[in-house]
């Protein structure tokens, strides 16, 4: 899956993680469900993205760095959806989260200054 979407093969990418899916546990990590919403925010599948990155922060192991950066994911999400009360909340979140994200920090400027 890290392959196809390295060469930017999206629908090959998709089908993988739809596979994978079947894996033990595989409903219950961050990563897999991280991967997918970024997949789906590339493919412009906003709905999508939005579920996944939803799931990927309620996984049961989530780090602080890892939580706010698909914060910061979802917030573009919404943002591409013209919900910016709601994307400038979880730039907030993700800032509370770790304070350290440059990236956010430039997001939340950037989107709403």
């Amino acid at each position: 899956v890290y392959l196809d979407v390295l060469r930017q093969d999206l629908d090959a990418a998709e089908l993988g993680l739809q596979k994978l899916l079947t894996e033990p546990e595989a409903e219950n990590r961050f990563s897999f469900w991280n991967l997918w919403g970024l997949v789906a925010l590339w493919k412009s599948d906003l709905e999508k993205a939005e579920l996944y990155f939803t799931r990927a922060l309620s996984a049961r192991k989530v780090t602080k760095k890892d939580r706010s950066a698909t914060l910061n994911d979802l917030s573009w999400t919404l943002i591409l959806q013209a919900r910016y009360e709601e994307a400038k909340n979880f730039l907030e979140e993700s800032l509370r989260v770790y304070p350290y994200s440059i990236t956010t920090h430039l997001n939340l400027q950037y989107c709403f200054r």
